[in-house]
C-alpha cells in the first residue's frame, strides 16, 4: 500500500467547552454523532478535550481526502461532519467509521486503510490522519 493522503488539524478546546455550556448552540449536535457524544463522556479526559480531538480528526480526514481529489478530479467535496465518525476500540484507540458520501468518496479514491491519531495539550487538540490506498 501507499500513502494517498495526509491531513492534520488543530482545534481549540475552549471553543468546545463554551459550546457545551451554551444551550442555544447547535454546534455539538450538528458536528457529532450520538455515539461520539456518548463516548466523549467516558474516562478521565474532559468531554471538551475529546470533542475537540474528534473535530480535529474530522477536519484532518477531510484535508487528507481532499488531497486525493487533486490527482483524480477537480470536483469539490461537500463534507457532512457526521459522515466522518470518530470511534474508539476496546482499549481507547481512535479509528474512523465513514458513512454516506464520505464513505463513497473514500472508496472511489482508493482508500484502503485509515490511520488516526489524537493528542491533547493545554488548550488545543490535534488530529492527524494518514490514508493508505
Amino acid at each position: 500500500m501507499m500513502i494517498v493522503g495526509i491531513g492534520t488539524d488543530l482545534a481549540d478546546i475552549d471553543f468546545f467547552e463554551e459550546c457545551l455550556q451554551d444551550n442555544k448552540t447547535t454546534v455539538i449536535s450538528e458536528t457529532f454523532t450520538a455515539q461520539e457524544i456518548i463516548t466523549s463522556e467516558r474516562g478521565p479526559v474532559p468531554k471538551s478535550h475529546r470533542l475537540a480531538g474528534r473535530f480535529a480528526v474530522k477536519e484532518a480526514f477531510f484535508k487528507a481526502l481532499s488531497q486525493t481529489t487533486l490527482h483524480r478530479s477537480s470536483s469539490k467535496i461537500n463534507a457532512n461532519p457526521k459522515e466522518i465518525e470518530v470511534c474508539v476500540d476496546h482499549i481507547g484507540r481512535p479509528y474512523l467509521s465513514l458513512h454516506g458520501e464520505m464513505d463513497t468518496l473514500a472508496k472511489e479514491r482508493g482508500v484502503k486503510k485509515i490511520h488516526v491519531s489524537i493528542s491533547h495539550e493545554k488548550s488545543y487538540a490535534l488530529g492527524f490522519v494518514i490514508l493508505e490506498g
